[in-house]
């Protein structure tokens, strides 16, 4: 059976499998990083795969895979070699693999499963779990095919195959990371969907002890199955399986900061009786309370084991987790990172939690305020302050949806006998002088369309609430608009015109960086405090500037010119890994990606016009011509395509000029 097929998980999201045209393998996968002797000066070991020579670091590769850390790191005579040579692997494989180590989104279905073996071979985790991720959330390979591949990585899959004439149909579970002693009780429902409706549905309450399948050898006649189920060879199937009740597990960490990190870590973090394995320069450079430990501090900087009080182990365990990259943020740990990104002073710790509430969290309005509330997220622009212990609104609704230059929160209170409503202007990052020119439309919503409005044009200069004290009598309001209690508001706000604002920098480079950093760069009189070695890794220029024969090589301080500042800070953001990339900073990135030949940052560019920018199509082929963004080229190109010939007389000439400029 070639075909179709869908499968529910626990969750009951719908995976569809559809077989591609022509596989990937065939079209030659790019390769997105050098790993050839242009690496030689930021490396500090050779494997070779065959007669191919892959530039790495011993100590990265340590930390990413528990065969590189028996080789590098336990194996005294290996670890001093220059060259190792690894037999039995294919170098593309290979060099995919290293890809998937080094942060880069580099598997797609035609090296899944070669990325997925050496994984197993070379014990990686976090490649394991990236291809299982992607198996997933975005594979089309088939069902048989995912179904081999989740059994290499202990998934649970779907199960149909035939058994003595019959459709045989199975739900495999094999859990990840239990206790001793588990157990999951589920209710199982299996269904062949039929073309006229007549499905074949069978369901079954079943607790799970151990890593097995549980299903029916005899679900359906296999020349029934043919005769009324497929259709054109497809036989479209479903499993839905809800979760009743599970014991022995807890939610999965992710990294691992034991005593096997020890021989790649610096420190030893003690929270209650749990060791935590880290590196102090990491930790510095995240958090400000590291940064007083470790850096300046004599009496805690050689201290090789430092204890934490006061400190729950997994909160600091997930905690970590975020500082090390890792998206370990959900409901059920966000409060307890967050509790300990504001103890430790760790903005980027912080600003992830505060992302996840906005954009993913499935907590209540209430629950989020009061937890953006405790910790002052700046940028939680739906925030109602209630003064009045007994006011009985419940609901708020805000249509409008902020720009970013400001953080705007909407305030209803009770006054006397009247009900006050006005909005709070607080601006991201403004100049010493600056204003925002507004109107404001503030509603309260009536059950009988017969709302009340107010409107006032008012220009904010500085932090401060604006609306209309006595907007409603209480009584009035609560005899005709409050509904079970609930009373519905809005707030519309339009910008007319803003000054003295600026784009808010989501990392600082400035003196305060002093400590981590080797290298002071200098654009115009602004200074950006930085790392050779990390700049070195990312940029062709950089890495000849610092690694090379140059005068500057050795210098402490460089001055860079032709660069604007604010464009070199966006530029540094993306570098170190920020989402710094929007409609208004992307050709500033582009134009510094490009002076300073840095790969990564153009493709995240790339990938940005191509997926998420609003730009017009003539300016994104400017900037595709400008940069030499042969993908977005390409796009463009696609897109033209689609124009209709009768409008080819109203389209700009420039626009098709340049569009040819190929």
């Amino acid at each position: 059976m070639n075909a179709q097929r869908v499968f529910v998980t626990e969750n009951s999201e719908k995976f569809i499998d559809m077989e591609p045209d022509k596989p990937s393998s065939e079209l030659g996968k790019k390769k997105i990083r050098k790993f050839d002797e242009s690496q030689k000066d930021v490396s500090d070991v050779i494997i070779v795969v065959r007669s191919f020579k892959f530039y790495v670091l011993k100590k990265y590769l340590a930390s990413q895979s528990s065969f590189f850390k028996s080789l590098f790191i336990e194996n005294r005579s290996v670890s001093n070699k220059r060259e190792i040579a690894l037999p039995g692997i294919d170098p593309d494989d290979f060099h995919y693999f290293l890809e998937v180590l080094y942060g880069e989104s580099a598997i797609d279905d035609s090296n899944l499963e070669e990325v997925l073996f050496l994984a197993d071979k070379l014990d990686s985790p976090i490649a394991k779990r990236k291809c299982e991720e992607f198996l997933l959330e975005k594979s089309k390979k088939t069902l048989e095919e995912k179904q081999q591949l989740a059994i290499i990585s202990t998934m649970r899959y779907m199960q149909v195959k035939c058994l003595n004439n019959y459709l045989g149909f199975f739900v495999h579970c094999n859990p990840i990371a239990p206790s001793d002693k588990w157990s999951i009780q589920t209710k199982l429902e299996w269904t062949v969907v039929g073309a006229n409706q007549n499905d074949a549905i069978i369901t079954f309450d079943y607790c799970y002890e151990e890593s097995e399948g549980c299903g029916s050898n005899n679900f359906l006649e296999w020349e029934k199955m043919e005769k009324e189920y497929l259709v054109d060879g497809n036989l479209p199937v479903e499993a839905k399986v809800t979760i009743i009740k599970t014991t022995g597990f807890e939610k999965q960490k992710i990294r691992k900061f034991d005593e096997s990190q020890k021989e790649v870590s610096d420190v030893i973090l003690v929270v209650k009786d749990t060791k935590f394995c880290v590196s102090k320069m990491c930790l510095a450079s995240q958090s400000a309370f590291f940064k007083s430990l470790f850096v300046g501090n004599t009496t805690f900087f050689h201290n090789p084991a430092i204890t934490l009080p006061g400190i729950d182990p997994d909160d600091f365990h997930y905690f970590l987790e975020v500082l090390y990259g890792e998206s370990a943020i959900y409901d059920s740990t966000v409060e307890g990172v967050l509790f300990l990104a504001d103890m430790m002073d760790s903005p980027t710790a912080k600003r992830r939690c505060e992302e996840f509430l906005l954009k993913e969290s499935k907590k209540t309005f209430k629950t989020k305020s009061q937890i953006t509330s405790r910790y002052l997220l700046d940028n939680w622009n739906s925030t109602c302050a209630i003064s009045n212990a007994n006011l009985k609104i419940k609901q708020f609704v805000l249509k409008h949806s902020f720009q970013k230059v400001t953080s705007l929160s909407m305030v209803v209170k009770r006054d006397y006998n009247h009900l006050d409503f006005y909005i709070y202007c607080e601006p991201i990052a403004p100049s010493d002088k600056w204003s925002i020119q507004t109107k404001l439309e503030l509603k309260v919503v009536s059950r009988n369309q017969n709302h009340v409005i107010k409107t006032l044009d008012y220009c904010y200069e500085k932090s401060e609430g604006r609306g209309f004290l006595n907007f409603l009598e209480w009584e009035k309001m609560e005899k005709e608009y409050m509904v079970d209690g609930n009373l519905t508001v809005e707030a519309k706000v339009t910008i007319i015109e803003t000054t003295g604002l600026g784009k808010k920098k989501i990392r600082e480079f400035d003196e305060s960086q002093k400590d981590v950093s080797d290298v002071n760069l200098v654009v115009r009189n602004t200074k950006f405090y930085a790392s050779k070695s990390h700049l070195a890794d990312r940029s062709i220029f950089f890495k000849a500037l610092f690694f090379g024969k140059s005068s500057e090589s050795k210098e402490s301080e460089v001055i860079l010119n032709g660069v604007d500042p604010n464009d070199f800070q966006y530029f540094l953001e993306v570098l170190y890994g920020e989402s710094d990339i929007d409609d208004s900073t992307v050709e500033g990135i582009l134009m510094v990606a490009d002076k300073y030949e840095t790969p990564m940052v153009v493709r995240k560019c790339t990938d940005f016009l191509l997926n998420s920018s609003k730009k017009s199509l003539n300016k994104k082929l400017d900037l595709a011509v400008n940069y030499n963004l042969e993908e977005l080229k390409e796009e463009r190109v696609s897109e033209y395509n689609t124009i209709a010939v009768g409008n080819l007389q109203k389209s700009n000439k420039s626009f098709f000029g340049k569009l040819f400029q190929r």
